[in-house]
This record gives C-alpha cells, sequence and structure tokens, in this order.
C-alpha cells in the first residue's frame, strides 16, 4: 500500500526449473521474456504478474469489465486465439488491465511462497506432500 500503485504484486516464483520470478515482458514480435534483472528490495515494472499476492485499487475493477481473471488455455474453448494470446487467469487479467492504461508492478520485498501442486521459492521447488 506504501507504493500507492493501483496494481502490485509481491514477488514469487513459477512452479518449474529455472526458478524465475512470476514477472514478464511483452516483446513485440518475440513474445514473452522472465525479468531477472531487477534489484532485491526493489519495485519492477512488468507486463505480466501473477497474481497469488496481488493489491487491485477498487477503481481498476470498476473501469475493468468482468469476468476480471479468465482461463485463456484451453485451445478447444478458445479456438480463436493464436498459441501466444492463450494464457491463465493472471495474465488475462494483466492484459486487459494494460489495455486500459494501467501499469502493474512487483514488488521485490515481498517474498512469497507459490503454492500448488509444489511449492516454490527463489531456491527451488518442491512437491507438495499428500496425506
Amino acid at each position: 500500500m506504501n507504493h500507492n500503485k493501483d496494481i502490485i504484486s509481491g514477488m514469487y516464483y513459477r512452479r518449474q526449473l529455472p526458478p524465475a520470478p512470476v514477472m514478464m515482458r511483452e516483446i513485440e514480435g518475440k513474445g514473452t521474456q522472465w525479468i531477472n534483472d531487477y534489484q532485491p528490495g526493489s519495485v519492477v515494472e512488468a507486463d505480466l504478474i501473477g497474481s497469488g499476492c496481488l493489491l487491485i485499487k477498487r477503481k481498476v475493477l470498476e473501469i475493468m469489465d468482468p469476468p476480471w481473471f479468465e482461463w485463456k488455455c484451453d485451445p478447444f474453448r478458445w479456438p480463436d486465439l493464436k498459441p501466444t494470446e492463450r494464457c491463465s487467469e493472471d495474465f488475462d487479467f494483466c492484459r486487459k488491465a494494460r489495455k486500459l492504461g494501467f501499469k502493474l508492478y512487483v514488488d521485490t520485498s515481498i517474498q512469497c511462497h507459490h503454492a500448488g501442486l509444489s511449492v516454490a521459492t527463489a531456491q527451488g521447488f518442491t512437491p507438495l506432500q499428500l496425506p
């Protein structure tokens, strides 16, 4: 909240090797690139960020048409999308927000564990142990 950004995420890592922060740049004609060139403890502007630890100002949701988060990975449900346009719900939100003129940021001082079928940190990932 101290950064007063419309959209800002804590930093967490993808659940695949090699570990990489879930923050990317979209480069025209070249696709996406993981952002690894940042100062620890800094705020980094990115094009695509994860939504597991996301602070969104209310005005963003009031301006954006719902659904705000939509899973667009299924080629059968989204046959008209190019493979590069298919994306998870968090990246879908990012693209919608950027189209509306909002910038997205990651506060790298907020370190999160990316949990799902595994837990990811900067050191790598560990599969969850199910009972």
